[in-house]
Formats: C-alpha cells, structure tokens, sequence
C-alpha cells in the first residue's frame, strides 16, 4: 500500500511539474509560456523582463511564443504612417541589435527622431547581418529633414555601424524639399538595401568617405537634388538590377570611386546627370540603359584624372531636340575604356586630356572631334 502511494506521489509530481513547466497563458491575446533562462542562456532576472518578449507574472518569467522575426508593432508602434513611431521603433530595434535577431518591420512608421543601429564595426558580436525586412509593405517615412537611421558610437571619420540588410522595405518622405535621407553621412559600412522602393528621400550625403554600400533590384524616384552623394573616396559602392527615375538632380555622385560598378541598370529622367564622378580607381558601368537625363548621362569631367573606368554594353537613348548633348563627358582620363555601347544621338565628348579606347557606336556623332568646331557647350555640375 506504501508502495502504490509512493508511486502515485511520484508520477503527481513529475507529471504535475511538467505541466507546470509548459503552463501557457495568454495576455491580450498573446501567449506566453514560462521561462527560467533568457536568449543567451543566462538565467532570468527583473533586469532581463522587458515587458515585451519576457515578462513577469506573480513572480515567475514568462518568454512571448512566436516563430521567425520580432516584429516593431510589438513594442507599441502604430504602423499607420501617422503617428510617431520613432520611440516604438527604437525599443524593437535596441532589442533585436543587444540579443542579435532580426526585425519585421510590419506597418509604414513615420519617423521624427534618427533610429540608432549601433554595431561596432569589426565586433566579433557583429558578424552577421541585422536585416530589417517586411512582407507587408512596411518601411519608414518622415517629415523631418533627418536622417532615418543613425549611430550613437563616437564618430571621426570613419564607419562606426556595420552589416545591416535592409529587405523589401519602402523609405519615404513627406516633401522632397527637405533633407531627408536614409543614412547618416558615412558612419555605416556593409550595408545592403533588396528590393527596397525610396519616395522622394535621397540614400546619403557623406563628406567622409563612404564603404561597401550596395543596391540591389531597388526603385528609386522623385527625389529633389542628389540621390547618393560623396564628397570624399567611394569604395565599393554597387548598384545592381536597379530602377532610378524622374530625379529633380543627379542620381549618383562619387568622388574617387574604387572598386564600384554600376550594373543592369535603368537610370531615366534625371534633371542633373544620371551618374558623375570625380577621379577614380576602377569604375564599371556596364548593361544600363539612359534615357531622358539632361546633363549627360555620366560624366567623369571634373578635377580629378579618372584612372581604370570601364564602360561597356550601355544603351544611351537620349534624343535631344533642344542642345546637341552628348552622352558620356570626359576629363583627364588614363587606363580607361568604352566597348560595345550605343547612343541614339551623340556618345563621347573628348577633353584634351582624355585617353580613352573607343569601340562604341552612335546614330550621330561618336565623338565630338569628328569635327573642326565642336557643336557642344559643357555644362558644369553645381
């Protein structure tokens, strides 16, 4: 009899503790079951219960059930591209950088005050990418001339917050008139925006030098001035499979670029040019098509002599009707070579100090010494 007791009490406890153990309870809907260790392993404590994914009820821990990416409306975001999300948004992105997850960025959030994403660039904690993605037609607008995210790590000059994937996400602004971006000048470095649309805000406007930044089958438009701006070496910039139209200036701006290639591209309808660069040391321009950019379409005539620039199989569309405008525009350049490109009007104009090896064609000129007078006025780039 002792025995059968002894047993009874036993399969009480071990069956009654591991219900205990898997107890789920449901808090405004959401569910929640117990917890005795936190993200890492470490074991819970009040410092740890943030309210959100880990709470405290009648003094035990509780970790919210869910499956994939922490989303920003847990952590009070509005989500309706009204109301101020900014401080919402912070808490999800704090929390997600501290305890390395991703975030689903599920609803428009407008944006008043710059999102901090500090991670030190080279951290071993850092080493893989924070993406912030949606598959709802998220992202982040602003009234504000601000930029949407930031760093709060001492900044000198060189990139202070690294490898951060930004994925099917939309940036906008309220009026294209303002300076708003959507990073500050350089102070981020490996950074991949996919399949991202940006609505009259411009990417960056950097005056130290900017690394590893890349744009992958993005949409850009209606941007006022210039979409992505260095005024000091670019290194490793990549726009890829992207669609930049009808910009009210220039769409890219690269002084000194080195080891940055513009690729199977459309860049149509820019008021300045569609791409200008000061200096370089390896450029690829290849499988874009131009149209409609009136300025040029690249020019690499400003200060500095333009060192291994490659431009190769673009269409240049440009039919002009009011100036004999010419494609490409050159400068002092060395090492540098055009094949297999095609304008429907005029491709090349030459400078006295361009070196360059030509195996293009064109409707009407393909440069402009193919006459004693040149038929061209050069426009210089504010």
């Amino acid at each position: 009899m002792k025995k059968s007791i002894t047993i009874a009490i036993l399969i009480f406890f071990i069956f009654g503790n591991v219900h205990a153990q898997n107890t789920v309870l449901t808090i405004d809907g959401v569910r929640y079951k117990p917890a005795t260790a936190f993200e890492d392993g470490s074991s819970m404590n009040d410092s740890k219960s943030d309210g959100v994914i880990y709470k405290k009820i009648k003094g035990k821990f509780y970790k919210r059930v869910y499956d994939g990416a922490i989303k920003t409306s847990w952590f009070g975001a509005a989500g309706d591209g009204r109301s101020d999300d900014s401080k919402a948004v912070q808490k999800a992105i704090t929390w997600c950088v501290e305890n390395n997850k991703n975030l689903d960025v599920d609803g428009m959030h407008l944006i008043r005050t710059p999102l901090v994403i500090d991670r030190k660039v080279d951290s071993s904690k850092f080493y893989e990418y924070f993406i912030l993605s949606s598959n709802s037609g998220g992202g982040f607008i602003t009234d504000s001339a601000i930029p949407i995210f930031t760093s709060s790590i001492p900044f000198k000059g060189n990139p202070v917050s690294q490898l951060v994937n930004f994925c099917e996400l939309t940036f906008r602004t309220t009026d294209k008139e303002l300076s708003s971006f959507v990073l500050d000048s350089s102070k981020f470095l490996r950074i991949q925006f996919i399949n991202c649309s940006f609505n009259g805000i411009k990417l960056l406007n950097a005056n130290k030098y900017v690394q590893t930044i890349y744009l992958t089958n993005c949409n850009i438009r209606n941007f006022k001035g210039t979409f992505f701006k260095c005024m000091s070496n670019t290194y490793d910039f990549k726009m890829i499979g992207t669609i930049a139209e009808h910009g009210d200036g220039t769409c890219l701006y690269l002084t000194n670029p080195t080891g940055c290639s513009i690729q199977g591209s459309l860049i149509e309808g820019m008021k300045g040019t569609a791409i200008t660069f000061n200096g370089s040391r390896g450029i690829n321009i290849s499988g874009n098509y131009f149209e409609g950019n009136d300025l040029g379409d690249i020019r690499c005539d400003v200060k500095a002599v333009c060192r291994g620039v490659a431009i190769v199989g673009n269409l240049f569309a440009n039919i002009n009707k009011k100036e004999p405008l010419y494609s490409i525009y050159w400068g002092p350049a060395i090492g540098a070579i055009s094949h297999g490109n095609d304008a429907m009007t005029n491709l090349h104009f030459l400078s006295d100090k361009t070196e360059v090896d030509i195996k293009d064609s064109a409707k009407n000129k393909l440069t402009n010494r193919e006459t004693a007078k040149s038929d061209s006025t050069r426009v210089e780039i504010p």
